[in-house]
């Protein structure tokens, strides 16, 4: 209708292009998808030559998709272009800046380059802090993902704080049994192990295997709290049968979830190996 209306170049059409492509994407038709938003993107730059909200929203999207896709060189060069409309529309303190750095924070992650993730996670916090409020879950989000790459970055003194306070902002605003405390309980109790507090390290993955009973969890959630309970109960005097029965059971996801897996099958190899 837009086509016949205005013609196939007219901005609207573009924005038409650029919603198709975001419903394609919920759908999970991503090739189309990404087909919609590619087409959108280069009518919205052929009409301007400058700064313009639908431009940055469409790189903004199309590094969403690539990043669900694993092209994650791809989803950085869009989430930092994206990051450059969006400073100079509405500044480098926005709301709007700050969900834009959470998710090139998050492709960071990714791949690895912990510091640059922890760097762009702790700048989006800062700004949605006062946007959003303390207590938002979109703040409790961010602080994981920050809590997160400090784990990864062995800056643990740092990561448990950060990992409770975005406890209590998923428990106040989800409930105590919601299925995303499978992403973090498994690294807070992760975190307490290596700090040598196993006893507490024991309450948190005793409180995340008794949540995978009730919630429907990621295998890969589900793995993680085996092998970090079964860890915790080794290193501070548990009960050793069952440490081993709980890495075996890790054991057989791994092998489930294939090659993705691979790194994870090897490591509860090896320390079954020396249990």
């Amino acid at each position: 209708l837009y086509e016949r209306v205005l013609g196939p170049e007219h901005p609207q059409t573009a924005s038409a292009h650029h919603n198709l492509g975001s419903i394609l994407k919920v759908r999970q038709k991503l090739d189309a998808a990404e087909g919609e938003l590619e087409r959108a993107k280069a009518l919205l730059e052929k009409a301007y030559d400058h700064p313009q909200r639908e431009v940055a929203f469409v790189h903004y999207s199309l590094g969403r998709l690539y990043n669900v896709q694993g092209r994650l060189e791809e989803a950085e060069a869009s989430f930092r272009r994206a990051l450059d409309l969006m400073k100079q529309l509405y500044g480098p303190k926005s709301g709007t800046t700050g969900r834009v750095l959470e998710s090139l924070g998050d492709v960071m992650y990714d791949l690895q380059r912990y510091d640059e993730a922890a760097s762009y996670q702790r700048q989006s916090l800062e700004l949605m802090i006062p946007v959003f409020g303390p207590d938002h879950l979109f703040v409790g989000g961010a602080t994981l993902n920050l809590a997160r790459s400090l784990h990864k970055l062995g800056r643990l003194d740092e990561a448990e704080p950060r990992l409770r306070d975005a406890l209590e902002i998923y428990e106040t605003a989800l409930g105590p049994e919601h299925p995303d405390l499978m992403i973090l309980l498994p690294t807070l109790g992760e975190v307490l192990h290596q700090k040598g507090e196993h006893e507490r390290a024991i309450s948190v993955f005793e409180r995340g295997l008794a949540l995978s009973k009730k919630v429907e969890a990621a295998a890969s959630s589900r793995a993680r709290v085996y092998v970090g309970l079964a860890r915790a109960l080794a290193a501070g005097g548990g009960d050793r049968a069952r440490a081993r029965q709980l890495a075996q059971q890790a054991r057989s996801i791994y092998v489930e979830l294939g090659p993705d897996a691979a790194a994870n099958l090897r490591d509860v190899d090896a320390w079954l190996a020396g249990l």
